[in-house]
């Protein structure tokens, strides 16, 4: 089997985990005139970008999304004391809400771990583009590679 097929068919069971999560999440999502709380960003700057970018591209000072996680303990722990080393990034609406979501892999000290932080709704989004709550997910190792695509043709 080819090297690429092989990462393909390695992709799968990721891809199958975010579909089943966004079902879960829209299965969840709040309704009515209630609104989800949103995340906040840090005060502290974590990454240095402004004023770096040239003149096609406006770049700002990135800040770390302050998040309540949910998801096995040991995952969050890991979330929380800086333990996981981020990876990789995808964006797409995945709850079909509307607002677009963002998932982040992980590599962790066993394994890797994802997180599905899903877009605010919320007209201003400058200062917190998610809500508070992000689902976090075991893998079984690191994730090197995240695509997003309609799978399902929904």
């Amino acid at each position: 089997m080819k090297s690429s097929a092989k990462k393909s068919l390695a992709l799968l069971p990721i891809a199958v985990l975010i579909i089943s999560v966004t079902q879960s999440a829209r299965l969840e999502s709040v309704t009515g005139s209630e609104k989800p709380d949103r995340a906040r960003l840090s005060e502290q700057v974590s990454i240095q970008a402004a004023g770096r970018g040239n003149p096609w591209i406006s770049l700002g000072d990135g800040r770390e999304v302050i998040a309540a996680y949910s998801g096995p303990p040991e995952l969050v722990e890991a979330l929380d004391r800086n333990q996981a080393r981020p990876l990789t990034l995808v964006s797409a609406d995945f709850d079909k809400d509307g607002a677009a979501d963002l998932v982040a892999g992980y590599a962790g000290v066993i394994g890797g771990l994802i997180t599905l932080h899903r877009g605010s709704l919320e007209e201003s989004k400058a200062d917190a583009p998610f809500v508070s709550n992000a689902a976090v997910f075991a893998l079984p190792g690191p994730a090197d590679f995240l695509g997003a695509g309609d799978f399902n043709a929904d």
